[in-house]
């Protein structure tokens, strides 16, 4: 019985520190549903609802991926996706972000995914350095600093524009 106790104890703990370090909430406002904070891409596509599979239907470009991958090689360098799940270009565009991300093989450490409302505050830790616009934003930092983004959908390709960005 003492076990039972113990492993009950237990249990209860470690959910409510699993708890606290979630960084992102889901509501609904209006029919919508909004995910804000700083999300992993698998929490993403679990809460939103949206199909995996578009994941895989976006050809990357590999070649430029590998030179994105090779730059990337550099810690100096990381990536901030801003998104909306009540966005219709969001949901068009951050599969292929993903894709990107995936194929590049990006350390979850070098990108961050953030939810934001409709009115496209960020709430987590970058509240103060970043003014978002449109929806998704693709934000490329070199030592935390911004050196280059892209709002909504890219002027080429997603990879060509980071590329330029890179200044590759």
């Amino acid at each position: 019985m003492k076990n039972l106790f113990y492993i009950l104890f237990l249990l209860v703990i470690f959910s409510e520190a699993v708890k606290s370090e979630d960084k992102f909430t889901v509501k609904e406002n209006k029919g919508l549903l909004i995910v804000e904070g700083l999300i992993s891409q698998h929490d993403w596509l679990d809460v939103s609802g949206w199909d995996s599979c578009k994941i895989n239907n976006y050809c990357a470009d590999e070649t430029q991926c590998k030179i994105i991958s090779r730059k990337f090689e550099d810690k100096s360098y990381s990536l901030l996706i801003v998104a909306g799940s009540w966005c219709g270009d969001t949901k068009s565009e951050l599969p292929k972000l993903f894709k990107i991300i995936n194929v590049c093989k990006l350390d979850t450490n070098q990108y961050d995914i953030i939810g934001v409302d409709t009115d496209k505050m960020i709430k987590v830790q970058y509240t103060d350095k970043f003014i978002i616009n449109k929806v998704p934003s693709l934000i490329v930092l070199k030592d935390g600093t911004e050196i280059g983004r892209i709002e909504e959908y890219p002027e080429l390709s997603w990879e060509e524009d980071i590329m330029i960005i890179l200044g590759d």
